[in-house]
């Protein structure tokens, strides 16, 4: 019996592990592969088996830290492997394996990580940073003002990473979202106590903390001499609707601070005082530029500032007045350039690496215990007036307590950064620090967005984004007031997607008849599928034949600044899912047979046509030309998270063929995120070109890490093995779409991974994309919004908030 069971577990391991538990194989067992998974930290949900294969023989220690817990060597079969049984790890946390490899007469030695992740943990978030988490995490705040400005404060006080970093990015339209601008980018702080001076620096720092959607905190404890210190928080709050940041400098009382004597004069026995001195760097620039003092700005700032003694007034040519001012105290006139400050982000991105910053002087107040001053930073007013301390709505006490800025609810209000004015209406800001409002973004967000009970909201967006289809189009960039590209595929079939959910939570259709300028809902829905199926003035047409639809180059999510990045011109499989999708929904609100019958006809094209790759699961693309039926196009073997939207918007339900899209999209997830090309060769070569210079190897396209020169380096990256957040839920909703309940554990477990990502960069916030490559570093924007507000989506399905 005993020679039987090995038998069965040698021929298919893991069927056999599935068979043993009563579960399909995805709910039970993790693949690892050589060599492809060298360089991926894997995700091991819990109570699952890691199954580990190769070619070639090898042996593995498995070690908690340093300690090794287990020790193995490869077993024959169809391949060598060792199987891993769950009990192997006692908790859930990242476990180190070295691995050898026997490849003839040579050795091979790796390291590589695994996460064992949990699926019946609480989300935890991490809003406090201590110093030590600061440096390794690199923790920074987002701090928004609900009209598109913004600050992004590192927790390392003082210090530049990237051009982006700021105390006030102000948006200086008074309508609606643009460029931001770069008015007030960072400070430097002294405390003085008798003839004792100390820089406030990360040296001092005892924690930092983001309090709210538009407030952080630094807490110091400080040196005052003579062995003696005393706690300093400084704050940072953004005002709702404004262009103004507030800085509130906060002396906390200590119980073992040496009081002078009665006798010894101001304040009576009070604590011994101290002085503060706050020296501001200012630019004037758009976010995506730096300062250079040598183009004649060395000469032009300065005579450009005002003073008196408590403020001064920045006035630069073309550009609206900045103002700083001091609510006790004085301001000193005293101007100085610090020249080539590092920026180490863009150097890394192959941009300018470095900024000049301009300080106009310094403010100086003092501070005896429990005392506070605050400092007000404001440009281009909209409803504010001169003045400090009570003009505008900050917080007026120390904000030290905050109500349970962990809770998991709090992820829910990290959406809320994203949902700024435009006009009379609202828009989604598609990321921070330096993306606008996007259609296909926002119309992606507006999932979570739903989910996380912003009907209302929601509500608006979708009535603006009504009044902007035209011909079947909707906008796919918004810069201001420009609406004009429309080089988008999928934004209006993710209007349509994101219609559907609001009205199931909603729970009536009576939004379908809202009016829209003329229009209504239904109108427009109506407008887009009959647009595509004759065809839109920018390209978009739908197949005959097979129901398909056809969509140009540089048209999907997959885009970058066309010709570098990732041709899918032709029939992308997310834009055949969301066409099912579209025609489905619309057959619902309308109850015409004849779209259920076009909806019918794309699932069939989509099941025989994308099928023919020798992987098993679904081409990515069919490849073609302007007018090539979809029969005729050229089917890729590209494994890609695009399929799985073939299963979570319900155009393929075939229960073999959704447990082959998974099984293949399983090794692309990392923790929190998924690659968007596995690391694998391709039988059809996928060619990334630069005015006629190959960029990579089309036969092994996966790139690894998104760094470098952004046209020959970065784009061809972007979409060809870096890992994006805002797809990664994807993979746990289609398990539970296919396996129901049975999946639950191991969907928990996979999106429990993103705790990882949650707790590095910007705090309560989630990344835009991650390297595909082992360590996994946080690439591009810091906070996304369909990246957050997916990830919210899954974690409310899940019961995880």
């Amino acid at each position: 019996q005993t020679e039987g069971l090995l038998n069965e577990f040698r021929e298919n391991p893991a069927a056999f592990c599935g068979k043993s538990r009563n579960l399909p194989e995805p709910l039970c067992v993790t693949n690892w592969k050589y060599p492809q998974d060298l360089r991926r930290n894997v995700v091991v949900p819990d109570s699952h088996f890691l199954y580990l294969q190769s070619e070639i023989p090898f042996n593995i220690k498995v070690l908690d830290k340093e300690k090794i817990i287990k020790c193995e060597n490869s077993l024959p079969g169809k391949t060598n492997f060792i199987l891993l049984t769950p009990d192997t790890f006692p908790d859930s946390k990242e476990y180190f394996l070295n691995l050898t490899f026997y490849n003839n007469e040579k050795v091979e030695h790796h390291e590589c990580r695994i996460l064992v992740a949990a699926s019946d943990d609480e989300l935890k978030l991490k809003s406090r940073y201590s110093k030590t988490e600061v440096l390794e995490k690199n923790a920074y705040a987002l701090l928004t003002n609900g009209r598109g400005g913004m600050a992004q404060i590192r927790g390392e006080w003082g210090i530049l990473k990237s051009k982006y970093d700021s105390f006030l990015a102000a948006n200086i339209h008074p309508d609606c979202p643009v460029d931001r601008h770069i008015l007030f980018t960072r400070c430097r702080a002294w405390i003085v106590s008798s003839d004792y001076s100390c820089e406030i620096s990360i040296n001092n720092l005892k924690s930092f903390e983001k309090i709210s959607n538009n407030c952080a905190k630094w807490s110091f404890c400080l040196p005052i001499g003579q062995g003696k210190t005393t706690d300093l928080d400084i704050s940072l709050e953004m005002v709702e609707g404004e262009n103004v940041s507030a800085i509130k400098f906060c002396r906390l009382k200590s119980p073992l601070l040496k009081r002078r004597p009665a006798n010894a004069g101001g304040d009576k026995g009070g604590p011994l005082p101290i002085k503060i001195i706050v020296r501001p760097d200012i630019e004037n620039r758009n976010f995506h530029h730096v300062t250079k003092a040598y183009t004649g700005l060395e000469e032009e700032y300065p005579a450009t500032i005002r003073s008196d003694k408590k403020s001064f007034t920045f006035s630069p040519p073309e550009n609206p007045e900045f103002k700083m001012s001091v609510s006790k105290g004085k301001f000193i006139y005293e101007p100085e350039w610090q020249y080539m400050v590092p920026l180490t982000e863009e150097a890394e991105r192959g941009l300018e690496a470095s900024t000049d910053l301009f300080s106009p002087g310094y403010f100086s107040f003092g501070l005896c215990e429990g005392e506070s001053a605050e400092i007000i930073a404001e440009s281009n007013r909209t409803n504010g007036t001169n003045g400090t301390n009570g003009t505008y709505k900050t917080n007026k006490s120390n904000p030290s307590n905050p109500s349970n800025p962990s809770n998991p609810s709090n992820l829910i209000n990290s959406i809320k950064q994203f949902i700024v004015k435009r006009y009379d209406s609202l828009t989604v800001i598609a990321g921070y620090p330096w993306f606008l409002d996007w259609g296909r973004d926002t119309l992606i967000a507006l999932r979570g967005i739903i989910s996380a009970g912003f009907i209302s909201e929601t509500e608006e967006i979708l009535k603006q984004f009504a009044t902007f289809e035209k011909n079947g189009t909707l906008p796919n960039m918004i810069r201001g007031t420009d609406q004009s590209n429309r080089d988008t595929t999928d934004a209006p079939l993710w209007f349509s997607v994101a219609c559907s959910d609001f009205i199931k939570a909603r729970g009536n259709s009576n939004f379908i008849n809202e009016d829209c300028e003329g229009r209504t809902i239904k109108d427009v829905l109506k407008s887009i599928i009959e647009n595509y199926i004759k065809g839109t003035p920018n390209g978009i047409k739908m197949d005959t034949e097979s129901g398909l639809i056809y969509s140009p180059s540089h048209f999907t999510w997959m885009d970058t600044n066309h010709p570098a990045g990732t041709s899918r011109q032709g029939y992308p499989i997310e834009i055949q899912a969301l066409w099912f999708s579209a025609l489905d929904f619309y057959f619902q609100i309308s109850g015409e047979e004849k779209y259920k019958n076009l909806s019918q006809q794309v699932s069939d094209s989509i099941s025989e046509l994308f099928t023919k790759s020798p992987n098993g699961c679904l081409s990515d693309c069919l490849h073609a030309e302007p007018e090539i039926p979809a029969r005729l196009a050229e089917a890729d073997d590209a494994i890609r998270s695009n399929q799985l939207f073939a299963i979570t918007l319900g155009a393929v339900k075939d229960k073999k063929l959704c447990e082959k899209i998974i099984i293949a999209s399983e090794q692309l997830l990392i923790p929190g995120a998924i690659r968007s090309l596995a690391d694998l060769p391709v039988a059809r070569p996928l060619p990334v070109f630069r005015d006629g210079e190959l960029l990579n190897d089309p036969e092994n396209p996966y790139f690894g890490k998104y760094s470098g020169d952004e046209d020959t380096s970065r784009k061809p990256a972007y979409h060809n093995g870096t890992a994006w957040t805002w797809p990664f839920p994807s993979y746990a909703e289609a398990l539970l779409i296919s396996y129901g309940e049975t999946a639950m554990g191991t969907a928990k477990s996979i999106l429990l991974s993103s705790e990882i990502i949650l707790e590095e960069g910007c705090i309560l916030q989630i990344p835009e994309i991650i390297d595909g490559d082992f360590p996994h570093a946080l690439k591009g924007c810091g906070a996304q919004a369909w990246g957050v507000t997916e990830l919210c989506r899954l974690f409310k399905i899940t019961n995880l908030i």
